[in-house]
């Protein structure tokens, strides 16, 4: 039986007639658009299922407006904090430039106070030596 069927399915000419036939006979035609219609997508599906993908992608756009404005708050408070650590670079410099040149200062007066007190030695040293 099975031989009979697997040739019959092989013959082109046999199942073009089954199709011919299945075409012109209305309750054949009803018979196969009513096994086949049940795979297959109405309108209404097709709408339904639509809405429902332009519903997430509505989703996810809020989703990434959400972090959007998640980044941009953190990027802001990143400027933020890098604006404050700019002014303690800033003030931390000027404290080192004001010791810097107080430094500079005490060095001056160190020197001339030293020097001074060497001109003075010298003086009192050739003093003693010459006489």
């Amino acid at each position: 039986m099975s031989d009979i069927k697997e040739e019959l399915l092989r013959d082109k000419d046999f199942i073009k007639g089954i199709v011919t036939e299945i075409a012109r006979d209305k309750s054949m035609r009803a018979l196969l658009l009513q096994s086949v219609i049940k795979e297959v997508a109405t309108k209404d599906d097709l709408r339904d299922l639509k809405e429902y993908i332009d519903a997430r992608i509505n989703d996810i756009y809020r989703y990434i407006g959400t972090l959007e404005s998640s980044i941009n708050a953190r990027i802001d408070s990143l400027d933020k904090r890098i604006d404050s650590l700019d002014k303690r670079i800033t003030t931390l410099e000027s404290s080192m430039n004001a010791r810097i040149d107080g430094l500079r200062w005490m060095m001056m007066i160190f020197f001339t106070v030293f020097s001074i007190i060497l001109s003075i030695l010298t003086f009192f040293v050739s003093t003693l030596i010459s006489q």
